[in-house]
């Protein structure tokens, strides 16, 4: 699945807005972090937020693969701030 470019920009600005928040939907099943997600207002799906999950944590191990460059490579930049969270502990 590639996740569009407008969707994971959505996810980062919602990850981004509250360090908090960010926190504890990083360290929840992707089931769950849909839920609290859409909780907000939103019309994820469950493969959507996998996939997020999935560039999260190759990005902040600081891998990405070439067909990963390419799906972000349209202007999303995803960033997490000042969250210290070891990637095992990202469940997307």
């Amino acid at each position: 699945m590639v996740l569009a470019h407008e969707r994971a920009y959505t996810l980062t600005k919602i990850i981004n807005a509250d360090k908090e928040r960010a926190k504890f939907l990083l360290k929840l099943k992707a089931e769950d972090a849909t839920t609290q997600i859409n909780a907000l207002g939103y019309d994820f799906n469950v493969e959507e937020i996998r996939e997020y999950g999935r560039v999260i944590r190759n990005h902040m191990g600081g891998h990405l693969r070439d067909n990963e460059l390419d799906d972000i490579s349209g202007g999303v930049m995803i960033a997490v701030p000042n969250i210290i969270l070891p990637i095992d502990k990202i469940r997307w």
